[in-house]
């Protein structure tokens, strides 16, 4: 008696889909875990570019004689305002105010300090000023804005 033959198939076994299936996913949460990541200091680096932006805005407003008067940026938790004048009137109807998404939160230092004022025609400050755009999701992930005396603005992770 013979016994019938059977056609070898060449297939892959259940452990080795498994293994495949497992990089894969660790591959997948490494990558997506990459650009979340790169996102949110894409983000965080736009946000302070932005800001940098509308202070050498003032500064340029204060040092052309614009209006007469100096230009400031008042900064609070999750806004900031251009304004003109030597100090923040809220109610002025020329403050331009800019909303920060919830997921960023500004801080000045020193704390007594949260407005940055460009004197007229020289673009000098009185009290310099450090203000910090952070994530607030506890990344730790933050850049930092210095003004000078002088007037020099810079930045800084």
């Amino acid at each position: 008696m013979t016994r019938p033959t059977y056609a070898y198939h060449h297939a892959f076994s259940l452990v080795e889909i498994l293994v495949v299936l497992s990089i894969l996913s660790v591959l997948a949460y490494v990558g997506i875990f990459a650009t979340t990541a790169a996102r949110d200091r894409t983000e965080l680096r736009a946000l302070s570019n932005t800001i940098m932006l509308h202070l050498e805005e003032s500064k340029a407003r204060a040092v052309s004689g614009s209006g007469g008067t100096a230009h400031g940026v008042w900064f609070d938790d999750n806004q900031y305002v251009q304004f003109s004048g030597t100090t923040y009137t809220p109610s002025a109807s020329d403050n331009v105010v800019y909303e920060v998404s919830e997921e960023f939160t500004l801080s000045v230092s020193p704390l007594s300090q949260d407005e940055v004022v460009f004197n007229r025609i020289t673009g000098m400050v009185d009290t310099a000023i450090t203000i910090t755009v952070a994530r607030t999701d506890g990344s730790g992930t933050a850049r930092t804005i210095t003004v000078g005396g002088g007037g020099n603005i810079s930045q800084s992770e």
